[in-house]
């Protein structure tokens, strides 16, 4: 990963041939990277910036004192534990070359139209570190915060029926940036502030639209010279660096000198060099910081953002895009993570007092990267995940064979109670079979609603109760879970029961002809009478049933199946047990012997 810098100092300006898209124009220029190999490559379209090659700038009109002004290099190392190169300063006028003394991950042009004088300075910004990631931090935000402005204004330029935010979908794929959705009916300005906002998250705390004239934003007509003006003046770099990289500029390199941001326009010939206009103080003069990231290798793409995570438990995400080879380690500005560089998952945890809708940045430390990047307001907090409470079950009490605990009855309706907690206003209780395949049909239905003879009403403050067949929603042996959805997320689920289908027994007759072994015939008459296997008087033994179940006539759904029980009973009234097929135990029913 390699960046570029570009910093000018201001002295009163003339009107440029070709308009910046907001403030006006310092210079006007070229900047090419002579390779080792001796080929020339536009700075924009440089991947690698090695030891001995050279930087060319040629100017193509200095806009300002051409005779005075002075232009020097500054060389930020690609390595962390790099040092700065502080390369000699020649005139503005005249082109300039530069020899890279170690691999360069960004690159700062000193542009002073009432001269430079760089002596004392080396070995001072030498022994400065904080300067490194300052500056590449910086890079960062520019090359963002340009690539934005070309896009808005291609957008603009155009006038196409496409949405700006479909426009800004390749912008928020290449750099990991979610913007949100624009009041269309705001001023430019507040555009795009909220543009700003979403790419710097820094600016939350600025207010660049105060009455204050000292922050005042220069009114301008469109989207794109809004943002433009917003970079102009300190506030990006201020939010790039917390104001820290101005100072230690300011301190080490340029005594009596002001900082402020610009941007490089892009055009045929080269790059304007854009800023707002002002004054400088007494004794001070202004310097104008222009960055431009370099990589070379491609920087990871991440896709899927923003991350939606509750507050106070663990959210586990797996990262989706390319290059996620290179990341090393995620951290976030508020919380905790832990990232599994194998499988590209991240555990994230925010903490309580995140607020609902908070941004939250993410930094991913990048292989041979100097810098961490950034992805911002990646995360975004949703309220507290809702929560369903273990369910009351209650099932019919006409049913003639006993149901085992945690057990639902297939073909009879069957209610169910539950608490819900932060279940917002229009939750979806959702119930499926914890193997999808047994799944018939996933029952979804929000209070009030019904769904065949599935009804869910609310039951007081936090209560839900549900009426339906669970044979509508599984098959037998399908383990029923339920689980509540917001817009806040899913419920973890929990389990209701497990679905059986119990046949439906009207009459037991028992006859006086022999089965032989002590037993003597008999009949069973109801419904779904197949999924018995064998019948006696009690849950551990029983004989099994031989012959399959027969009509009773031709239009009645009702079947008869002929069975075999021991005799005696065990009581005069005793009753029947029926063993349903696979079953190691006798159910009860409620049918009985009659002497």
């Amino acid at each position: 990963m390699e960046l570029t810098f570009l910093l000018a100092f201001a002295v009163p300006l003339a009107p440029p041939p070709e308009a910046c898209p907001s403030g006006v124009a310092l210079a006007r220029y070229q900047l090419t990277i002579r390779q080792l190999d001796g080929e020339m490559v536009a700075l924009r379209r440089t991947t690698r910036l090695e030891a001995g090659s050279s930087v060319v700038y040629a100017p193509i009109e200095v806009y300002s004192e051409p005779d005075d002004a002075k232009v020097a290099l500054i060389s930020v190392p690609a390595a962390r534990d790099g040092v700065l190169a502080i390369l000699e300063a020649r005139p503005a006028s005249q082109t300039a070359e530069w020899v890279i003394p170690s691999r360069a991950s960004a690159l700062a042009l000193v542009y002073g139209p009432q001269g430079l004088d760089l002596s004392k300075v080396a070995s001072m910004v030498l022994r400065d570190r904080d300067l490194v990631p300052q500056l590449a931090d910086y890079a960062e935000k520019s090359a963002q915060t340009e690539v934005l402005l070309e896009t808005v204004a291609a957008w603009e330029r155009n006038g196409s029926g496409q949405s700006l935010e479909s426009a800004l979908q390749g912008f928020s794929s290449r750099y990991g940036v979610a913007f949100p959705v624009l009041d269309r009916t705001a001023s430019p300005d507040k555009q795009a502030l909220t543009l700003m906002r979403a790419l710097h998250p820094a600016l939350s705390t600025i207010d660049p639209l105060a009455p204050d004239a000292g922050q005042r934003l220069q009114q301008s007509a469109g989207l794109a010279a809004s943002v433009a003006g917003l970079f102009f003046g300190n506030t990006v770099g201020l939010a790039a660096t917390g104001g820290a990289m101005f100072l230690n500029l300011r301190s080490l390199l340029f005594p009596g000198s002001d900082f402020r941001s610009a941007l490089a326009h892009q055009h045929s010939s080269g790059l304007t060099l854009c800023a707002k206009r002002e004054a400088s103080k007494s004794r001070t003069r202004l310097v104008y910081l222009w960055a431009w990231r370099i990589e070379d290798a491609p920087r990871p793409r991440i896709e899927g953002l923003p991350w939606r995570v509750n507050p106070g438990e663990p959210s586990r995400i797996t990262l989706r895009g390319q290059g996620l080879e290179r990341i090393r380690s995620v951290s976030i500005a508020r919380g905790t993570t832990t990232y599994n560089a194998e499988d590209h998952t991240l555990e994230v945890t925010v903490p309580l007092t995140a607020a609902k809708g908070e941004r939250i940045d993410v930094q991913m430390e990048i292989e041979d990267a100097p810098v961490a990047q950034a992805l911002n307001g990646a995360i975004e907090v949703l309220g507290p995940r809702p929560k369903l409470s273990r369910p009351e079950v209650a099932v019919p009490d006409d049913l003639t064979v006993s149901l085992a605990a945690g057990e639902l009855p297939a073909g009879s309706y069957t209610s169910i109670s539950f608490r819900a907690e932060h279940a917002g206003s229009l939750p979806t209780l959702q119930l499926e079979c914890a193997d999808p395949a047994q799944t018939l049909g996933k029952l979804s239905l929000r209070p009030g609603e019904q769904a065949g003879s599935a009804r869910l009403r609310r039951a007081g403050g936090h209560g839900l109760f549900l009426s339906f067949d669970p044979g509508s929603v599984g098959q037998p042996g399908c383990q029923l879970t339920a689980a509540i959805e917001t817009t806040d997320g899913r419920s973890d689920p929990v389990g209701i029961g497990a679905i059986v289908r119990l046949p439906k027994i009207e009459a037991f007759v028992l006859s006086d002809e022999s089965a032989g072994g002590g037993a003597y015939l008999g009949s069973l008459t109801g419904e779904e009478l197949e999924s018995i296997e064998k019948t006696g008087w009690h849950e551990r033994d029983g004989l099994e049933v031989r012959s399959a179940p027969q009509p009773v006539s031709s239009t009645d759904r009702r079947h008869r199946i002929r069975i075999a029980m021991p005799w005696p009973p065990p009581a005069p009234r005793a009753p029947v047990y029926v063993w349903l097929r696979g079953e190691q135990e006798g159910r009860r029913t409620k049918v009985r012997f009659a002497p």
